[in-house]
């Protein structure tokens, strides 16, 4: 008893420290390219709107809207950038939990169960990069499933076949692709486990093997001509193809009538419930149609991103082959065994590898590139035991789920590919758990679990440093819904001026391509409810011009272009066309641009850019000057400016220069930036005048420092901050 409970503390404490660094991490982050305003829009869209699809444009499905809406109207919370983050991290700790949990359950070994938990929660540090995207719910479902089905085998039960089924199903209202994974490897286990006689179960078995070859195929052949979705192809087709003989040799014929009315009946309750809540919200039935299935279909042409294939994978998926092959023909053979064992302690040495970033492999590239070609081989039992075939079929179980999970990363290898590859971690530490007892003495098992927790807490440290890391070269983005993101001194400041200056001089917000964390903190509507990143793609013409219908009626619409995204998306082949990007070129010009984000304005506007500032060299004397500043004051007193260096994620003091006995000048100024009054001498000893100021503030020049990456700081007697500006020239 005093053991477990230490055991249990233990976990609660690297639980703790987890959510921890995982905090850490998500407040600590904001990828500019915006998945996260674009689905945070989405739901706040849906949330006042309904119709999804036919007003509020989505890539995802309906179950994701119906469920998080009703969470937002119970709970009261608004769709922001902070609570988005404590939500995705109940995902992430929820995902790591069950995959632990179904480790446990099979192996009882603490040591395995803590390096699972620490194993996935690390793998899916991406869920900082996109917080509330839904792949963050799909993954926990699939955790769910896995789980579920470890602890009952949903061959052998109709209402564990029940849960699996409404698990797919709601995957698949959420992300379609997901879901038809999870129903495919779902039904195949049923299939290989079903109960007809022997010769319809060998036809049964034949054909579960063939379809499963062919979907990788089938899914991946509008880019088969990309030749990492060939290997991709290639090495999927291979692990199935591997798993299903695995599991045909362990099958146990158990699945009725019963259990495929319950899989087929969980099933429908969800896609019912689904349908229906979603048509009383707004949506018709062909827009249900087309925004779960046909829409979705048309993604993989739209964008694509490659993973890179470590070195080996063709090699690595050849000799498992030839060594799950060997072992179902012969499963008696020795030499067949030492090969499996072989690839498995292998397999350790990878995963050991990329939890610490050796060799340029991350625990996601190796479940990827190793772990999906060797998935066969950890599910193969090594001894003829029912214990180890019970075991076995837990991971047969789990080896087809995180196979045909792995597809998520077609088209698209970003996020995704973490969020369809993290159960190769519990997969390949129960594979390596079985070796221990078989050849490793009582003192020697001990040492091995000390190494399990042990890399456990390192991989956990390794991930709250770098939050930690991240904390230190930041500040706070002090924006409306996002003020505890801390984010390094080269982007936050742009951000932030940015949102401000849109806040102050549009009435209405759109941006290319999709930034609509801008329209959350600025609080400005976009045109229309069909928000989406890469809308130059994904919208039709007609909605393009709805939106070029409302940016024309509006004098004040304004449009952010982040550079760094823009340029990204047309270097890789994705350059945005269109009658709205047409618009935009035409009737918007650049009226502000701080560190790669840039407020585009109708022409003709002039605005009074605030938290902004130009150097003035004089012309006399170039090596004197003054530093213009606009401000929006609050009546403060201006005690000392601190002149500091944006050199990448942290800023570096140059100098502060104190503001008594230097002859500042005031002027103040209107929303265009003209000057409302000459400039006039202002004493340190004052406030300064409320409203919108140009402070003039005489200085040496900063020598070999470009202007533009200078902030000036402005500071109160009482050494509190009152206003950061960013020098632009």
């Amino acid at each position: 008893m005093t053991r477990r409970i230490g055991v249990g503390l233990g976990l609660l404490a690297l639980s703790a420290a987890l959510a921890v660094a995982g905090h850490g991490v998500l407040f600590t982050t904001f990828m500019v390219y915006d998945d996260e305003g674009y689905v945070l829009m989405s739901l706040r869209s849906f949330a006042a709107q309904g119709s999804l699809y036919e007003v509020v444009y989505s890539q995802y499905g309906p179950a994701f809207f119906l469920v998080y809406d009703a969470l937002h109207q119970a709970l009261g919370f608004a769709w922001n950038h902070t609570n988005s983050r404590w939500l995705t991290l109940v995902h992430w700790l929820g995902i790591a939990g069950f995959s632990a949990a179904l480790v446990h359950h099979i192996g009882r070994q603490a040591a395995a169960t803590a390096l699972t938990l620490a194993g996935v929660f690390v793998t899916l540090w991406v869920m900082s990069r996109e917080p509330m995207h839904p792949g963050g719910p799909v993954a926990l479902l699939a955790a769910v499933a896995a789980w579920w089905g470890v602890r009952r085998d949903p061959a052998s039960s109709w209402v564990s076949a029940l849960v699996i089924g409404a698990i797919g199903t709601a995957m698949v209202f959420i992300k379609i692709n997901t879901g038809i994974f999870m129903l495919t490897a779902a039904g195949a286990w049923l299939l290989l486990n079903s109960a007809p006689p022997a010769r319809a179960r060998r036809v049964l078995t034949g054909v579960t093997l063939g379809a499963l070859i062919i979907l990788p195929w089938a899914l991946m052949r509008g880019l088969l001509a990309q030749g990492w979705v060939q290997v991709f192809a290639g090495v999927a087709a291979v692990a199935v193809a591997g798993i299903t003989l695995v599991a045909h040799r362990l099958a146990q014929p158990a699945a009725d009538r019963k259990v495929w009315g319950g899989f087929v009946a969980g099933g429908l309750l969800v896609a019912g419930f689904t349908v229906v809540g979603i048509h009383i919200a707004g949506t018709s039935w062909t827009g249900i149609l087309r925004g779960v299935l046909l829409a979705p279909l048309q993604h993989p042409g739209v964008y694509f991103f490659p993973f890179n294939w470590r070195p080996g994978t063709l090699v690595v998926a050849f000799v498992a082959a030839v060594a799950v092959g060997w072992w179902y023909l012969r499963p008696a053979d020795p030499r067949a065994r030492r090969l499996l064992v072989g690839l498995r302690l292998a397999a350790a040495g990878g995963f050991v590898a990329g939890a610490f970033g050796w060799f340029g492999l991350s625990l996601v590239a190796f479940c990827l590139s190793y772990g999906l070609p060797l998935a066969a081989v950890c599910a193969v039992p090594l001894t003829d035991s029912g214990a180890a075939r019970t075991a076995a079929r837990a991971r047969a179980w789990l080896a087809l789920l995180f196979a045909l999970q792995c597809l998520h990363a077609y088209p698209v290898a970003g996020s995704q590919l973490n969020w369809g590859a993290f159960l190769g971690v519990p997969l390949v530490v129960l594979a390596v758990l079985e070796l221990v007892p078989l050849y490793l003495a009582e003192r020697t098992r001990r040492w091995a679990a000390t190494g399990a927790v042990a890399l456990a807490v390192a991989v956990t440290a390794l991930l709250g440093r770098s939050a930690w890391e991240n904390q230190r070269a930041g500040e706070p983005l002090a924006l409306p819904g996002a003020a505890a993101i801390v984010l390094p001194d080269d982007t936050v400041f742009g951000l932030r001026i940015i949102a401000e200056n849109a806040a102050r001089t549009t009435d209405t917000l759109f941006s290319l391509p999709g930034a609509f964390s801008f329209n959350l903190w600025t609080g400005r509507p976009t045109p229309t409810f069909a928000n989406v990143t890469h809308w130059f793609s994904l919208l039709n013409e007609d909605q393009q011009r709805e939106i070029i219908a409302v940016l024309d009626a509006d004098p004040r619409a304004g449009v952010v272009i982040p550079s760094s995204t823009l340029s990204y998306v047309i270097e890789h082949g994705f350059v945005p066309t269109g009658p709205l990007v047409d618009y935009i070129a035409a009737h918007f010009q650049r009226a502000l641009s701080v560190d790669g984000f840039n407020l585009w304005l109708k022409p003709g506007r002039s605005i009074a850019a605030v938290n902004t500032g130009s150097w003035l060299p004089s012309d006399p004397d170039p090596a004197l000057g003054r530093f213009r500043v606009v401000i929006e004051s609050t009546a403060q007193t201006l005690d000392h400016i601190k002149v500091s260096i944006i050199d990448g994620p942290r800023r570096h003091p140059l100098h502060t220069l104190p503001v008594a006995g230097t002859p500042l000048s005031i002027v103040p100024l209107d929303d265009a930036g003209h000057a409302l009054g000459a400039p006039q001498p202002w004493s340190g000893a004052a406030a300064l005048p409320a409203g919108l100021i140009e402070l003039n503030v005489p200085s040496s020049a900063p020598g070999s420092v470009a202007p533009s990456r200078l902030l000036l700081e402005l500071f109160n007697p009482a050494g509190e901050r009152f206003a950061a500006v960013r020098i632009l020239e």
